[in-house]
């Protein structure tokens, strides 16, 4: 019998093994800076009947790049396939350099509901101070009748993050009444707020 030298293995830190080793991180803080309730809630079977946790990780985690220390989104962000809702087309129209407006068809067709609601999430990062990542975490998911579908548009205000955030990551999707346990598509925009 004989012993085997011991091989240590090369670790190259290419620029790509760098990129997904950063995107991982990057996804584990977010995930766990928006809790336990909110991907519990929203998330849990939403792709491919994984937990919720894992379902909203793989969705930021494909929905985001990075370009030096802002987390963006690639425009235009394919739809993310989250549940069996049918697909609602939400258009995003810049109003400020807070805010936008989210608009869509307000009648129901297929299997949507007129008080299906649209949801979201924002996450401003800023790299100047605090520990980091220090992610600002906008998570204010409101069930406001003003998100209903037969409303047809809502304002999103990013007040909050305006001044202590350079980029804004969100997620929109619809989720359902209480007749239809599933959840639409979902879109991920890149939104920057006023530094």
């Amino acid at each position: 019998m004989t012993a085997r030298e011991r091989v240590i293995p090369t670790n190259p830190q290419t620029a790509p093994q760098q990129a997904n080793r950063m995107n991982f991180k990057d996804t584990l803080n977010i995930v766990r800076t928006l809790g336990t309730g909110y991907y519990r809630e929203d998330w849990d079977r939403s792709i491919s009947q994984l937990p919720g946790y894992q379902s909203l990780f793989s969705v930021i985690s494909q929905s985001k790049s990075k370009v030096g220390t802002n987390i963006i989104v690639d425009d235009p962000q394919p739809d993310i396939q989250l549940g069996l809702l049918d697909p609602t087309s939400i258009a995003f129209t810049p109003l400020s350099a807070i805010e936008f407006q989210a608009s869509w068809n307000s009648t129901p067709v297929g299997n949507q509901q007129e008080n299906d609601f649209l949801k979201a999430f924002f996450i401003g990062t800023d790299y100047t101070s605090g520990p980091e990542p220090p992610y600002r975490v906008e998570s204010r998911i409101l069930h406001s009748p003003n998100r209903e579908r037969n409303n047809g548009s809502y304002v999103f205000d990013l007040t909050d993050l305006a001044g202590r955030a350079t980029a804004v990551l969100g997620v929109f999707y619809f989720a359902p009444g209480p007749n239809s346990g599933v959840l639409s598509p979902g879109t991920a925009k890149s939104i920057i707020a006023t530094v």
